[in-house]
């Protein structure tokens, strides 16, 4: 599911905003952009919003467990290796 989330401006003086939507509108399959206001290029936002970043993590990982099960139910899994534990 893609659910990008536009913020109104960036602090990047690298890359506009406008340059990085381009880009995540051409990438395949699920996505997601978080753009956090006041957070500059490579300069990781974990440091400025670490509960965003927090809930950022734990919902991708959500997602990708979720495509992983459902996946697994439907049989497309058949030769990948499984981690158990």
């Amino acid at each position: 599911m893609d659910t990008p989330y536009h913020a109104p401006r960036s602090a990047d003086e690298q890359t506009p905003s406008a340059e990085t939507n381009a880009i995540v509108e051409r990438i395949r399959g699920s996505k997601r952009m978080v753009e956090v206001p006041g957070v500059g290029h490579d300069m990781p936002y974990v440091y400025r919003a670490p509960d965003l970043w927090v809930q950022t993590v734990k919902q991708f990982l959500a997602q990708q467990v979720a495509t992983l099960l459902r996946y697994s139910r439907i049989g497309l899994l058949r030769g990948v290796a499984t981690v158990e534990g």
